[in-house]
């Protein structure tokens, strides 16, 4: 590996000043070493890359490009990247470097500012008792976080690159087919869209699902993300509720199930307060006197409150 280099500079664009905030001017002899002038400009990090490219494009007729950090004179960080091409005379002989550099900066730090985003949606997902996915324009996942097994019975792999409507009995996936192509052609979000999944082991499960659409600079849209919450348990309650409501109409066909049925809710912690004179938490005392399950998701307000960044990128429903 070349550890310096001499270029002897026939020409400069009057923006390459600007790149260094030098005032270089053209036919001047530039060293590039790790203890010349460029050690003052450009990152140590980046002398690998620039002298591999450098080296490559006196070898052989190979066009390069590089991605260098830089100093400013502030000594703040930025991002260049450059082209290099050699040109060779009728000899094969090297004659002269040609290069051209774009500030990508900005690029970079949208880059970066995203990978953090996707970092905190990451760890996010990890934790979450609810179940994430993403869906490309074709309806198929292109991400699923682990919680789709303790919910579905499979590991995320086994759903990426299948659609949604693979998981639910047939005449529930032309349902929601039919459906979800509407509200995609309207580029309108997914509400608490309640829809029937078949379990790896057979069984049916009974999904809440909620999602927005993904657009493209252009306003298309691409794709959505959402949340799927297991509320079966919610459905077996209102069924045997239903039921319960039934079985207590009168004879004459009158509806008597909230006669004299009065709850105590404290107005300030919300413990309710049952007929042995507890209190108990509203989760404790729904599930024991009519067996309700509870399953627990966040609302837009907290969502907001909570993790704002990401309820602006829409990545929490």
């Amino acid at each position: 590996m070349t550890s310096a280099i001499s270029l002897y500079v026939l020409s400069v664009h009057a923006n390459f000043k600007n790149f260094f905030s030098l005032s270089f001017r053209s036919n001047f002899e530039l060293s590039i070493s790790s203890d010349g002038r460029c050690k003052e400009l450009i990152n140590e990090s980046a002398y690998n890359p620039l002298f591999g490219s450098l080296d490559a494009v006196r070898s052989s007729s190979t066009a390069m490009t590089v991605e260098l950090q830089i100093l400013d004179p502030n000594g703040l960080s930025r991002w260049q990247e450059w082209d290099f091409t050699g040109v060779f005379d009728k000899n094969g002989q090297l004659s002269e470097i040609q290069c051209i550099g774009r500030d990508v900066t900005q690029s970079k730090l949208r880059t970066t500012e995203l990978e953090e985003k996707k970092e905190k949606f990451r760890k996010l997902a990890e934790h979450t008792s609810d179940w994430l996915w993403e869906i490309d324009n074709n309806n198929v996942y292109t991400y699923v976080n682990p919680m789709v097994f303790d919910i579905l019975g499979y590991r995320p792999e086994e759903l990426l690159g299948k659609s949604p409507f693979d998981f639910m009995p047939a005449r529930e996936a032309k349902r929601m087919k039919s459906f979800f192509k509407r509200l995609k052609a309207e580029r309108r979000p997914l509400k608490a869209i309640e829809n029937i999944n078949r379990h790896k082991n057979g069984s049916e499960i009974i999904l809440e699902t909620s999602g927005v659409p993904i657009f493209d600079q252009a306003g298309a849209v691409i794709g959505y993300r959402g949340i799927d919450r297991n509320v079966t348990a919610r459905g077996m309650a209102e069924k045997k509720l239903s039921e319960k409501t039934d079985r207590r109409m009168d004879m004459s066909g009158k509806d008597t199930s909230s006669a004299g049925s009065l709850i105590i809710i404290c107005a300030s912690c919300k413990k309710v307060h049952d007929e042995n004179d507890i209190w108990s938490q509203m989760e404790n005392y729904f599930r024991t006197h009519f067996n309700f399950m509870f399953s627990h998701g966040i609302c837009p307000e907290c969502a907001k409150k909570l993790y704002p960044e990401l309820y602006e990128d829409n990545i929490l429903p």
